[in-house]
């Protein structure tokens, strides 16, 4: 980054973007929040926000002349798995109209504007039941199983055509499982925020889960938006494309012990089948080898420290 530079959030009222507003802040960037309600939800962090619908191509154009950005950070995304199932056509429209109007504003801007785009694990086709398909790389073959997934594989094509046919110089951060504080979906939030209702005795204690031998790949979302800042700070070749992940598996039963190690309250757990999922692998994990060579980044959150700041995060905010 250099002296002037000033970065767009979209999606900057999601989860992600507010750690990616408070990460430019303490950094000293200058930042612009926007998305499509009516104000900012972050207010403790102070910075501009622009009200734009991204679907309205005329609006994110003038939203480019009036903020004049150097780099974007593209946040904005339907990104619920079970949403996707129930209006697979809303969330590919979204995500792929979205993406391709931000690119045709970045072609009409001044100055040039870099670009991360923000992809899902999602994208990749499930490992068969032997491993050695894994870790998953930027190689591994794209198929994905969910609405979502072929959604956010759409986004990633439409950005590679832009930087290909018009030279956007827009790279694609392909992250996989995020915890952290602000969470509210996933199966890390979904296990907070019950353990905590446990301990304020709103609930028996006892958590539901599907097949604890599943095993993914967790990243502290405080680490994924360090490596979206590696990648705005170095020039990648347009279209490239970086796994963002911490790069090993963990199985959803060692994740419980590790709640139920920073839990006030005992707790038992119960598999429920109908919640296991059988078009899913059982064990997904990614490769960051490729970010790190380009970046020199590495993940510095534990997962300890991860689980510990989502169950305070829930103790304070959780007051339903």
């Amino acid at each position: 980054m250099k002296s002037g530079d000033r970065v767009l959030v979209t999606g900057a009222n999601g989860f992600v973007g507010e750690h990616v507003i408070d990460f430019l802040a303490a950094t000293g960037v200058e930042s612009i929040a926007t998305g499509r309600a009516l104000a900012f939800r972050y207010p403790r962090t102070a910075v501009p926000y622009y009200r734009c619908d991204l679907f309205d191509l005329p609006s994110v154009v003038q939203m480019f002349k009036a903020v004049k950005p150097t780099c974007v950070v593209h946040l904005a995304s339907e990104n619920s798995v079970g949403t996707a199932w129930q209006n697979p056509q809303k969330v590919i429209h979204h995500n792929v109209l979205t993406t391709a109007h931000l690119l045709e504003a970045v072609i009409c801007s001044e100055p040039a504007t870099r670009v991360i785009v923000v992809g899902s694990a999602h994208e990749y086709a499930p490992p068969a039941n032997s491993t050695d398909a894994l870790p998953l790389t930027e190689h591994s073959p794209t198929i994905p199983t969910n609405p979502y997934g072929w959604s956010k594989l759409l986004q990633t094509l439409v950005s590679c055509d832009y930087a290909l046919q018009c030279g956007v110089p827009v790279t694609v951060a392909r992250t996989f499982n995020l915890v952290g504080p602000g969470a509210t979906n996933g199966v890390c939030a979904k296990i907070a925020q019950s353990i905590v209702q446990i301990e304020r005795g709103e609930a028996p204690p006892e958590l539901t889960l599907g097949s604890l031998r599943t095993q993914r790949d967790f990243l502290d979302v405080r680490d994924a938006v360090s490596a979206y800042w590696h990648l705005l700070t170095q020039t990648a070749t347009p279209g490239n494309i970086f796994n963002v992940c911490s790069g090993r598996p963990v199985s959803l039963s060692a994740l419980v012990e590790l709640f139920r190690q920073a839990s006030k309250v005992p707790f038992r757990v119960v598999e429920d089948p109908s919640l296991y999922r059988p078009d899913e692998a059982e064990i997904v994990y990614g490769s960051a080898q490729k970010l790190s060579d380009f970046t020199g980044w590495r993940p510095t959150f534990s997962l300890e420290r991860s689980i510990a700041d989502v169950l305070d995060y829930f103790r304070t905010n959780n007051r339903n």
